[in-house]
């Protein structure tokens, strides 16, 4: 799919590759990946980055913790539901540390505790803005009134 998505123009993914390395890390630090194949997994995945295009934009929409399990609950998947708390929070915290030190492209972190995208129209074409403008074009009014993207974030 993202080898697909370098033969268009423009693609917005709502996740990144990179994300995995953020689980990863966690479930290391947790004890749930054993650190040496957590170090296998690095190598191979670095690996893998050098044969892989960065995305011209990242764009992190960061949420506070309990903003974000508002949001689960409403979403309703049962999987995301099961997760205790602290779960939510350690997440949240491994977040902030990767996009701390992020590098591998351009990044756009816009906080989204007081957004709506799905229900609200102004956030969306407020967003939709935001990342439009770093690529120095505006979103057509189609591309506004057609764009209802599913926004995840933890």
């Amino acid at each position: 799919m993202y080898k697909e998505a370098q033969e268009h123009k423009k693609t917005l993914f709502d996740r990144s590759i990179v994300e995995d390395r953020i689980f990863a890390r966690m479930l290391r630090d947790q004890g749930k990946l054993d650190p040496t194949l957590y170090d296998l997994y690095q190598e191979l995945f670095d690996n893998m980055l050098e044969h892989v295009q960065p995305p011209d934009l990242m764009v992190y929409l960061r949420i506070k913790v309990d903003n974000a399990i508002e949001r689960i609950k409403t979403r309703g998947r049962v999987y995301e539901l099961d997760q205790p708390h602290s779960y939510w929070q350690d997440l949240h915290k491994y977040y902030a540390d990767f996009f701390e030190t992020y590098d591998w492209s351009p990044l756009l972190t816009i906080d989204v505790d007081n957004k709506d995208f799905l229900n609200n129209p102004d956030d969306r074409i407020q967003l939709l803005t935001m990342i439009e403008e770093h690529f120095d074009a505006k979103p057509s009014k189609s591309q506004i009134n057609g764009y209802a993207p599913v926004f995840e974030t933890i």
